[in-house]
């Protein structure tokens, strides 16, 4: 009889084939015998939520951070699943959750600014996106993203500025051309 970690290590590898099927009967055969197996609810999860499974996705998400709170990968995906749905409050509060547990994240930043956005709350949208331009000065859209949160609260110097100096680093970037234009 294979171990757990064999059985793991075939569902990835069948999930880093390509071969979802293979590494989700994997997965399943673990958490059958040991459901509380977290690397084996997030590998299962992200194969069901690619396949538009949101309600299982989150399920299992939900279910591995009972074992271990500061799963900071579940949080984010619980965020993107939250959002992607139309649930930006819980979005938010998921990617908050990483930044609790890693600070330093620019994607849960990046991410959390966009909800907070559609959520009209631009003054915090930029604190977001201005911390994430800190953080990753090689992402283009953040600087972007900045620009147009800061002319949604009025601050158009500070926006054309964040423009002007993205394309000063991106100068292929089509999108702050567009915004200086």
């Amino acid at each position: 009889m294979a171990t757990a970690d064999e059985i793991f290590r075939q569902g990835l590898a069948a999930q880093h084939s390509g071969d979802l099927a293979v590494a989700e009967q994997c997965y399943r055969q673990l958490l059958h015998v040991w459901p509380d197996h977290s690397a084996s609810l997030l590998q299962l999860a992200a194969i069901v939520s690619s396949r538009g499974n949101h309600c299982e996705a989150e399920r299992l998400y939900l279910k591995a951070l009972e074992t271990t709170s500061e799963l900071i990968e579940a949080h984010f995906k619980l965020g993107n699943i939250y959002r992607q749905t139309g649930r930006l409050r819980e979005a938010a509060a998921a990617y908050e959750q990483v930044l609790r547990h890693s600070p330093h994240a620019p994607a849960a930043l990046v991410n959390l600014g966009l909800v907070v956005s559609d959520l009209d709350d631009w003054p915090r949208a930029v604190e977001c996106f201005a911390r994430a331009a800190t953080l990753a000065p090689e992402a283009a859209d953040v600087l972007d993203l900045l620009g147009d949160a800061l002319v949604r609260c009025g601050r158009i110097a500070e926006a054309l500025e964040a423009f002007r100096e993205s394309t000063r680093r991106f100068p292929d970037s089509w999108r702050s051309h567009y915004n200086l234009g």
